[in-house]
């Protein structure tokens, strides 16, 4: 064991993919996008469970692969976050390449072990519905690594899901202590974990960096791929923020023409 002391104390443990609280399921082994990525076979049939950014990426690339998919989604659509034309977009690329989405579907049960033979128990608004996998994919959303840290020996505050509370300059609720990347609640982009590392940097060099009117652009890297920077027109309603929408269908886009991908050309994708 070493102990290490220091002024200044910098909190960045992560996250992981979070397993649901479903019977069964931890002891069917279902696959993360850890496991996924490490394959070395396309599932015959692979049932993705949440239908955010890891599930819509994983589940196109695996039917690509050949292989059969089924993706279960609690919520009215795809990417929840997002707008509902562009969701309702991606729903109709992944229509077409075959893939099945089941919306408003609950797990009720797992039996098996993925990689061998699942069998999941599903409730949705049509009622209950029996499914067989081979290969189960959890893609529900991520859990902060900071259980056992002893974090509430320091004084530093965390929220209901375990995310430490941190200011527009990351610091905690405790002195001398900081936190960044996931586990702050921070984005979860490498870019992001960067960028909170100079704010941290600077304050702690007396400059006035903070993440107050932060822009944050992402990617889902489907086939297209989905990206924004900054809010969506659904979140800034939300914070009632005056807003002006354009819209250009993608028709008007010359690298849909370029890559042979012009199956939305009439949809108004891109803001």
């Amino acid at each position: 064991m070493r102990i290490l002391s220091g002024n200044q104390v910098v909190v960045n443990v992560g996250t992981h993919a979070a397993v649901p609280d479903i019977p069964g399921l931890k002891e069917g082994k279902p696959m993360t996008h850890i496991e996924a990525l490490e394959l070395d076979r396309p599932p015959q049939h692979l049932v993705v469970i949440g239908g955010g950014f890891v599930g819509l990426e994983l589940a196109q690339a695996m039917r690509r692969f050949g292989s059969r998919v089924t993706m279960l989604e609690r919520g009215q659509h795809l990417i929840g976050r997002e707008d509902l034309d562009v969701a309702e977009a991606i729903l109709h690329l992944f229509q077409d390449e075959g893939i099945e989405v089941l919306f408003e579907t609950e797990v009720l049960d797992v039996k098996g072990l993925s990689g061998q033979g699942v069998k999941l128990r599903v409730l949705n608004s049509h009622g209950e519905r029996k499914m067989e996998s081979s290969d189960l994919l959890v893609a529900v959303g991520r859990v902060p690594n900071t259980q056992g840290l002893g974090l509430e020996k320091t004084g530093v505050k965390t929220d209901d899901r375990g995310y430490i509370q941190v200011n527009d300059r990351l610091q905690t609720s405790a002195s001398g202590i900081w936190a960044m990347g996931e586990c702050a609640g921070s984005p979860q982009f490498t870019h992001v974990a960067t960028d909170d590392f100079r704010i941290v940097r600077d304050t702690l060099n007396g400059g006035t960096r903070t993440t107050q009117g932060r822009l944050v652009p992402f990617c889902i890297f489907t086939d297209p791929e989905l990206a924004r920077v900054g809010l969506s027109e659904a979140a800034a309603q939300k914070r009632q923020i005056p807003y002006r929408v354009a819209t250009i269908p993608m028709a008007k886009v010359r690298r849909t023409i370029t890559l042979s991908e012009t199956r939305f050309s009439e949809q108004k994708l891109e803001r």
